[in-house]
């Protein structure tokens, strides 16, 4: 079983933190949401978009490379 850790001057650290922060860089990678969903092991997509937010600054990033600014 894993359990969580507390880490000096952050919050408490757990499994399903390291998941979330991996669906999360995946998406910003531009990974497509399917192959996240087959790494993280969901049987849903609707589970897997809950994972893999996208930053706010990465989707300004995008706009702004594909329009300027």
């Amino acid at each position: 079983m894993v359990r969580g850790t507390e880490l000096k001057g952050r919050d408490r650290l757990n499994f399903h933190s390291l998941r979330h922060s991996c669906g999360a860089w995946l998406a910003s990678k531009g990974v497509s949401e399917r192959i996240i969903q087959e790494i993280l092991g969901h049987s849903s997509t609707q589970t897997t978009q809950k994972y893999s937010h996208v930053a706010s600054s990465a989707v300004e990033g995008a706009m702004e490379k594909t329009f300027g600014s």
